[in-house]
């Protein structure tokens, strides 16, 4: 095997994938490691990210999209993003691109965690420091307008070479919020995730999305929960339609794709780093859930990759 891209999609990889750029101006700009400004895609999300290949993100992601329609996979759940959608991407967060339509065009941001303490410290929305989250929501036309107010002044300030950093922190601040009261009214005026079944379900994929590599039994989803398995699996049944364990196989296997993609080590590491009892199981449970071997699948990626 040869060297390979790290595991995470960070600032790093995205600086050297558009490095070799021939566009003359790409509408990216960083700040230092910790801070990047995405003023419309053009041909940034080709250069990046690759239909159908998991990525982890590195840092959180905010933003809207202007344009055009994206059909994409965060964290287990399929999301279409259309005009006005507006979305939050945490830290640790496995995303796949499905589709994307050639007019889509998005205005966002990348944030690392230093930075959002650098903010406003323990003072921000607390879906930012609960592990991996991530939230799709569709803002109104005020919303768009606002938010879109709120990015404007922000490459301006991206661009000064006197950037003021404490009115740079306290606008991300102020944005952060404005998201959360979004959310909140999306929340209120939804359908299922305002019910019990719902709230249930949005926890047990939470979980599941940070414990997955090394927790698969039920039993400790709902321990974590304080109800009964039994509970849990009929929750999570009436409010998705899929059972508890098909949303942890699905995880498990969203993870093995990363690390089979972007490891150097053996299959056993892949193996034995997701708590499988050995290299046959998991071979027999990958195959099962991708219709490949886990080699038949790195084989796949590094072609591709040619």
């Amino acid at each position: 095997m040869g060297t390979k891209t790290p595991e995470r999609l960070s600032f790093h990889e995205i600086k050297e994938a558009l490095s070799n750029t021939s566009r003359p101006q790409i509408p990216l700009r960083f700040i230092g490691r910790d801070v990047a400004m995405l003023r419309s895609r053009h041909d940034v999300f080709g250069r990046i990210i690759k239909k159908g290949t998991p990525y982890i993100v590195e840092d959180i992601r905010l933003g809207y999209v202007m344009c055009g329609q994206m059909r994409i996979v965060i964290n287990l759940v399929e999301h279409v993003f259309t005009k006005g959608t507006m979305a939050y991407v945490g830290t640790g967060s496995i995303i796949e691109l499905k589709e994307m339509s050639d007019d889509f065009d998005l205005c966002g941001m990348m944030l690392a965690p230093t930075r959002l303490r650098e903010t406003a410290g323990p003072g921000i929305p607390s879906w930012v420091t609960t592990g991996i989250q991530s939230f799709v929501v569709k803002g109104n036309e005020a919303d768009l307008r606002y938010v879109s107010d709120f990015m404007d002044l922000l490459w301006k300030l991206f661009n000064r070479t006197d950037m003021p950093d404490k009115a740079f922190n306290g606008l991300i601040y102020s944005l952060l919020w404005y998201y959360d009261d979004i959310k909140t009214r999306n929340d209120v005026t939804g359908n299922a995730k305002t019910t019990r079944t719902g709230e249930l379900f949005d926890r047990f994929l939470c979980l599941v999305n940070n414990h997955c590599r090394h927790e698969r039994a039920i039993a400790f989803y709902a321990d974590k929960m304080c109800i009964t398995p039994r509970y849990l699996g009929a929750a999570v049944k009436a409010a998705s339609g899929i059972t508890a364990k098909q949303w942890i196989d699905r995880a498990v296997t969203a993870n093995a794709k990363v690390m089979m993609k972007y490891g150097s080590g053996q299959v056993a590491d892949v193996a034995y780093g997701l708590g499988f009892p050995n290299v046959s199981f998991f071979c027999k449970f990958f195959k099962r859930a991708t219709g490949l071997t886990p080699m038949e699948y790195r084989n796949n990626v590094d072609s591709q990759q040619e």
